[in-house]
């Protein structure tokens, strides 16, 4: 607990009673609770301290002091108050006094707002926001009959009441009208992928995007409401992607933003409310006619205006503070959440004692809004300074945040910062703060938060993380999952880092088969290429069981899907070169064959190798697949048909014609093989002086030079008048030489 409790006994002798915390002076971690009654705030007796308690005990310690006094009479402050405005006429009185008390979620209130619903207008949807949020099964009825209505703020009240309200039966209802209030295409995508899972967002963003715009700000709002995160993550990343000043998307990134502050949605809410504060710097509201959903008319309206803009402003703050009064677990983490997305975009031109972010109002309030050294101009909602000197910082023990214990009290918050902030003022709070209170909170973050932090710009961030990470890391028994994390990060500094340990560790993980098949398919390709190089110079030394097991695990990570395309490359490149006499019994042929055409690109190199020591896989292949693979643009596949179709060398002669056709292969090397192997197993005599022609009418100088070495070993048999003839139309310069040589040693009389 870090703010004060505030309760009431209004037919007690001691009307006000207040409890608070405040930590232990010298003793980190300790907190007291005091406790303090009286007549009025201002007139109490001496306070009771309890305690000391430490900081994982206190709110429950807190909540025993509380109870004690409920049980002495004593309600929150204010309640008799707002039960009586639940009567009031004003719709607006009825509104304000039942949100009050949903945020006090006050059990006691739930009758009173359900009376006051039945003679409700404007203000139900107020109402029903309460109830929600009080989470009383009473309210299902009316959430219920809310969520079913077709104006956009009764059914949001309602759904969003339901949810809170853990109504499974009415949360099926609401996802089936949702589903059907989305566009076709939307609706045929959600129905193909998980929505448990995130992983499927770039499809489901893309079928958004080309939604037509005017009916992707209700789409957006619609995905948002069936909740779940692939379709919570589309709609926050859409609504952002749209111009907030038209009136058709303008309505439902208002109506996200409300249904974050009901379901304390802190990603989604900080999100947006940065979003609207920065377009308030650059967009001009616009004019537009729009139906009113109450009743039915029609009116030219004022859409993201300068008081709409303002009032968004004022709300987003709002909601922090009732946040840090009422569920105050969760200010820290809601703050963090709006902070962190300014950057030097959001900063303007200093003009007198107005700053650089005079306007950045959030990043104001939560990081300075604790401090003395600006003030707020309501008028224009901009902060200045009080003074020249104000201007300047603080010394490093000052805090100039608001609400410096709830910091205090989730410190992992910070965490968040340092991963993320992008302002070098935001870093500076978040990296200050761990570094002299709550290092701790570092030291137990998962190696992931860690490695986050080395994206940072804001160089005392990097060093707090490397810090921390070379503190992890020993050498002698080193952390496999720190490395790999840090080797599938996409940063430079982050993956160099893991490189380097990699290659002190080589003479480790090199010996262990599951750690070098999960290394070899980590990170990009540089990566890859780094462990293929260690593990294939370990295999050299390696023993036969140790090749056999690795074998085994690289075959079964072969035989299944690829998680992204080349992510066997690696894996193929050492199973190929080093391995493939423990791989192939592993196999039978026909099933080494089917990976050729079933598998990865990775998978088929390593078949396509295995193969030729495979006991009739030549029989199996038969000649054209072969022939095929000799023509594959992968060397080491090429050099695998070269060494099967010398196996199949009987075939070949009883019928020469496939190696003939690999004479005008694309490839030198399959051409050469062809060469060799006719020149061997194949009588070339035989082919008449049509046969050597169509060696000789090649374009490639492997099968010229073939079919030149047949004209010289058989001039005694051929007519060499009619073959000069023939050659001397040869465009290439390679055949028109040989006709020359033809002409001046051997052309006969009677040449025309």
């Amino acid at each position: 607990m870090a703010t004060a409790i505030r309760l009431c006994n209004p037919k007690g002798p001691d009307v006000v009673a207040v409890v608070s915390t405040e930590p232990v002076h010298g003793q980190p971690g300790q907190w007291l609770i005091k406790l303090g009654k009286g007549k009025t705030r201002r007139k109490m007796a001496g306070a009771a301290m309890f305690g000391p308690f430490p900081s994982d005990e206190l709110d429950q310690q807190v909540a025993r002091v509380v109870a004690q006094l409920h049980a002495e009479g004593f309600g929150p402050a204010g309640g008799a108050a707002m039960l009586l405005a639940l009567k009031s006429t004003k719709p607006g009185e009825r509104a304000r006094a039942a949100l009050r008390l949903g945020w006090r979620r006050d059990v006691a209130a739930v009758d009173a707002i359900l009376a006051a619903s039945a003679k409700a207008g404007e203000d139900v949807s107020s109402l029903v926001d309460a109830l929600g949020a009080i989470g009383d099964a009473r309210a299902i009825p009316l959430a219920r009959a809310e969520a079913a209505r077709k104006l956009l703020s009764r059914r949001r009240s309602g759904a969003e009441a339901l949810r809170q309200l853990k109504d499974a039966d009415g949360m099926t209802e609401v996802r089936k009208l949702a589903l059907e209030r989305l566009p076709v295409t939307l609706r045929e995508a959600l129905f193909k992928l998980d929505e448990t899972d995130t992983a499927g967002m770039v499809t489901l963003g893309k079928v958004l995007a080309e939604v037509d715009l005017k009916d992707r700000g209700l789409a957006a709002d619609t995905l948002y409401e069936l909740g779940t995160p692939l379709c919570v993550g589309v709609a926050r990343e859409g609504i952002l992607a749209m111009p907030l000043n038209q009136a058709f998307v303008w309505r439902y990134a208002k109506s996200m933003f409300k249904r974050s502050m009901l379901r304390h949605d802190a990603v989604t809410f900080g999100a947006l409310a940065h979003a609207m504060e920065r377009a308030a710097r650059t967009l001009k509201g616009t004019k537009a006619t729009v139906k009113s959903g109450y009743d039915g008319k029609t009116q030219e309206m004022h859409i993201f205006s300068a008081k709409t803009q303002q009032h968004v402003q004022r709300l987003s703050w709002r909601y922090l503070r009732r946040l840090a009064v009422h569920r105050p677990e969760l200010y820290a983490h809601a703050a963090a959440e709006c902070v962190l997305h300014y950057s030097s975009e959001d900063g303007g031109t200093p003009r007198g004692f107005y700053g650089v972010h005079a306007r950045s109002h959030l990043l104001m309030r939560v990081v300075f809004g604790g401090g003395h050294r600006f003030v707020l101009s309501r008028r224009g909602l901009r902060f200045r300074a009080v003074s020249a000197g104000a201007t300047s910082p603080p010394p490093p023990s000052v805090r100039e945040e608001a609400y410096p214990e709830l910091w205090d009290a989730q410190p992992r918050a910070y965490l968040r910062l340092l991963a993320r902030a992008r302002l070098d003022a935001v870093q500076t709070f978040a990296e200050r703060a761990v570094r002299q209170r709550h290092l701790q909170v570092l030291q137990n973050a998962s190696h992931e938060d860690v490695a986050s932090m080395l994206g940072s710009t804001y160089e005392p961030t990097v060093q707090l993380g490397l810090t921390e990470l070379r503190r992890r890391f020993d050498v002698a028994k080193p952390d496999f999952v720190l490395i790999r994390i840090l080797l599938a990060d996409g940063r430079p500094l982050v993956r160099d880092l893991g490189l380097d340990w990699l290659s002190q560790t080589a003479h480790l993980w090199t010996r262990d088969a599951p750690w070098v098949v999960t290394l070899l398919t980590t990170g990009d390709a540089l990566v890859r290429e780094s462990v293929s190089r260690f593990t294939s110079l370990a295999l050299e030394r390696a023993e036969g069981a140790f090749k056999t097991a690795l074998a085994g695990r690289m075959l079964a990570v072969l035989r299944a899907p690829e998680a992204a395309p080349g992510a066997h490359d690696a894996l193929a490149q050492v199973a190929s070169a080093a391995l493939a006499r423990e791989l192939a019994p592993l196999l039978s042929a026909a099933q080494w064959a089917g990976l050729l055409t079933s598998g990865s690109e990775g998978a088929r190199l390593v078949a396509a190798q295995t193969l030729t020591l495979v006991p009739g896989a030549a029989a199996l292949l038969g000649v054209t697949r072969m022939v095929a693979m000799a023509n594959d643009e992968r060397a080491t596949v090429r050099l695998a048909a070269h060494r099967l179709l010398r196996g199949a060398q009987a075939a070949l002669q009883a019928d020469p014609s496939q190696l003939f056709a690999l004479l005008e292969s694309g490839w030198k090397d399959t051409r050469s093989v062809a060469v060799e192997m006719l020149t061997r197993h194949v009588d070339l005599s035989a082919l008449g002086l049509d046969g050597i022609m169509g060696l000789c009418d090649s374009m490639h100088v492997e099968a010229q030079d073939l079919g030149q070495e047949v004209v010289r070993r058989n001039l005694d048999t051929l007519d060499i008048n009619d073959l000069i003839h023939r050659l001397g139309q040869h465009p290439h310069p390679n055949m028109r030489r040989f006709a020359l040589e033809l002409v001046v040693g051997h052309l006969k009389p009677g040449f025309v």
